[in-house]
């Protein structure tokens, strides 16, 4: 299973709005015959959270800008860039499904338990000051929550996918995402371990 996550946080710890992009393209298995989720690909909206997510959870952040625009019929477009650039990498749009989109259900991960885990390599340096590396391997298990609620989710490339095959992986997601409101992203701790 693949997940694509795109968190826009309009005020977050009182700093201003804060973004992320994130791909996980499924679970990896392990020695000890436990699965988890690996996040390969990550793009953030600051160099603190660039340097914070790499040191304390071995998560590859890099630094992009992020546009959100509003389109017709509720519709929100998402456009992501990398710095110095104006062509997007990541492309793609929300918008409600009637009747389906004005019905909102609480969410938490936590009824999913160590299933939503994370186990994230040592990472070498990147070519940015706040891409430092790490040299232990880091597990653990985020909780997100909130209200979620089903929208129709349409990629922005001609060819169905959402990335450039370049900066972000060309995949062609489901047309149905998972909008959470009002959510909480809670990033423990990590177990650290020499390898695994």
């Amino acid at each position: 299973m693949k997940l694509l996550l795109l968190f826009h946080l309009a005020n977050m710890d009182n700093l201003g709005p804060y973004d992320e992009l994130i791909y996980v393209p499924g679970r990896w298995k392990y020695p000890n015959n436990d699965l988890a989720f690996r996040v390969t690909r990550i793009y953030v909206s600051t160099k603190e959270s660039t340097e914070n997510g790499r040191r304390n959870w071995n998560i590859p952040k890099q630094v992009a800008n992020f546009d959100y625009k509003p389109g017709p019929n509720g519709t929100t477009l998402f456009g992501v860039t990398l710095p110095g650039s104006s062509t997007p990498f990541f492309k793609a749009s929300i918008k409600p499904i009637p009747l389906l989109s004005s019905v909102s259900v609480s969410f938490s991960t936590t009824m999913l338990g160590r299933w939503y885990s994370l186990m994230q390599p040592p990472l070498p340096s990147g070519e940015k000051p706040e891409e430092v590396a790490t040299d232990k391997w880091a597990a653990v298990t985020p909780v997100l929550k909130g209200k979620t609620k089903v929208m129709r989710f349409v990629p922005g490339f001609e060819d169905g996918s959402v990335g450039d095959g370049v900066a972000f992986p060309r995949v062609r997601p489901w047309k149905v995402a998972s909008v959470i409101q009002d959510g909480e992203l809670d990033f423990a701790v990590p177990t650290w371990y020499d390898k695994v």
